[in-house]
This record gives C-alpha cells, sequence and structure tokens, in this order.
C-alpha cells in the first residue's frame, strides 16, 4: 500500500517516507518537538503522521518521553495515544536524574 505522503519533489516528505517504513525507528522526547508544520498550507504534526503509518505497518518504534501519558494525550490526541500504548510497552525510570549530577 501507498503512503498519502509520497510526494517525490519535496526532499522533506522523501525523508518522512524513510521514517515510517524503516524497520526500526526512535523517537526520543516524545511531545517536546515543534508540534506542527505547514505542507501546502495545509498544517501537519509530523510525529502525530509518522505514529499513524508506522501503527499500520511492520517494524519496531522506541519512544523515549519525560511526559506522563496524560499530558502526550493532550498533545496527540486519544487516537494516537491508543495506538502508542498499543504499540508500546511502558517503562517507567525512577530514582534521581543522571543528567543533573555533576
Amino acid at each position: 500500500s501507498q503512503s498519502r505522503y509520497s510526494c517525490p519533489k519535496k526532499e522533506g516528505f522523501k525523508q518522512l517516507q524513510r521514517y515510517i517504513n524503516a524497520t526500526n525507528l526512535f523517537i526520543d522526547d516524545l511531545g517536546s518537538e515543534i508540534n506542527a508544520v505547514k505542507h501546502f498550507g495545509t498544517t501537519v504534526n509530523v510525529i502525530e503522521e509518522i505514529i499513524e503509518e508506522r501503527y499500520r505497518k511492520v517494524g519496531f518504534t522506541h519512544i523515549t518521553s519525560n511526559f506522563p501519558i496524560s499530558r502526550l494525550e493532550d498533545i496527540y490526541g486519544s487516537r494516537v495515544m491508543s495506538r502508542i500504548t498499543e504499540m508500546c510497552n511502558e517503562i517507567t525510570l525512577t530514582g534521581s536524574d543522571l543528567r543533573l549530577k555533576k
């Protein structure tokens, strides 16, 4: 099946296709990215679109985030969060933030 983002004239959407079709995809710090971009006058949430497309495909998607699930649902909506919870296992890391220790 062909994705709705086939746009050979735009390098950005070629890159988007590579992310969607990758066997393994790592999304670091979900929720901290710029939410929306313009594509031919239409506002598109790139990460939301990648997650929606990858939900239908075979492959592994690994996601990290410092946001609680409730905040991510505010950003992406219940449809995308439903797919994320089906695609991913939630692992909560506890303890002090080692990045703050010097």
